[in-house]
């Protein structure tokens, strides 16, 4: 055989085993990865489903917490709308009191003050007849 054939044979001999102990450091190195990243997501998995078991319950209880909620702010709007009805019938109640005061006061209040000036001036007229004999 040539010898540059044989160095080149010996040359591509050695290039390839280079090539192979990298192939081989490689595919060592993405087994490590690989098993790493299995682990990982096994470790994930476990962790989700834990959550996944806690955070049933805790919904449960969100959910009936807010069904209570949800019932008491009903409870609450028929006792507002009570309130407002019973403060809509006060209302027209203390109008019709104001109605009937100002009517009242109409009727009673000019012969209250006839009364009251005829009285003041029989008074004035016996003070004026007293003043008089006194002197």
């Amino acid at each position: 055989m040539n010898p540059i054939l044989s160095i080149v044979a010996l040359l591509a001999l050695g290039s390839f085993a280079a090539m192979c102990i990298s192939v081989i450091i490689f595919l060592g190195r993405a087994k490590t990865f690989l098993d790493t990243t299995a682990l990982t997501l096994q470790s994930t998995q476990r962790v989700l489903e834990d959550a996944n078991k806690k955070i049933e319950p805790t919904l449960e209880l969100v959910n009936s917490t807010l069904k209570k909620t949800t019932e008491t702010l009903e409870h609450i709007d028929i006792q507002l709308d009570t309130m407002q009805n019973s403060l809509q019938n006060v209302d027209n109640m203390v109008q019709r009191v104001t109605t009937l005061q100002k009517k009242v006061q109409n009727k009673v209040e000019e012969p209250l003050m006839k009364t009251a000036s005829f009285i003041a001036a029989i008074s004035k007229a016996i003070q004026a007849v007293n003043d008089a004999l006194r002197r």
